[in-house]
């Protein structure tokens, strides 16, 4: 099938696959990745604490307890740092993504003894855990933009009805 002449105009034809490509979909498409891509540099998350006293666990489980080896002794220092000058604000804390992910993975090198113990490093877990979960959604939605791109990119056309599991309304 022969394209007619505006789609000649706004198209430009993939050499490996024949399909032709539309250079104002894919020109849209690339923007709107660069610009989420561009948002999330430097973003900030708020992370709910609570209150001081968890403030400061997170503070002593860094200074006191967090395991490293090697090169790690820096990521120790820097959240060190952050969390000890962190101002609490409306019971949050900001934070990078690197900087939860760090959080993260040292409280799951962590072992320990007991109940008491237990309890005190799920709480924190459980409050690095939702930071996660919102990384998480902003990861799957970059990742569905460049899959959209190169989609587009490859004269493929993609269901943009599905929604995907962060997309859904929760069920009450």
């Amino acid at each position: 099938m022969e394209p007619t002449v505006n789609e000649v105009e706004t198209s430009v034809t993939d050499i490996k696959t024949g399909s032709v490509v539309n250079a104002e979909m894919l020109e849209k498409a690339t923007k709107e990745l660069e610009d989420f891509a561009k948002s999330l540099e430097g973003k900030q998350y708020a992370i709910n604490v609570g209150d001081h006293d968890t403030l400061d666990e997170f503070v002593d489980f860094i200074e006191n307890k967090a395991e490293w080896k090697g090169a790690e002794s820096r990521g120790i220092e820097k959240l060190y740092t952050k969390l000890k000058d962190a101002e609490l604000t409306s019971e949050h804390i900001f934070l990078s993504a690197l900087e939860i992910e760090g959080l993260h993975y040292f409280l799951s090198k962590n072992s320990g003894t007991g109940v008491a113990s237990a309890a005190k490093h799920l709480k924190l877990d459980k409050i690095v855990a939702a930071g996660l979960a919102i990384i998480k959604g902003d990861n799957q939605k970059l990742m569905k933009l460049e899959g959209s791109r190169d989609a587009i990119r490859h004269g493929i056309q993609m269901d943009t009805t599905a929604e995907t599991p962060a997309e859904q309304p929760a069920n009450n």
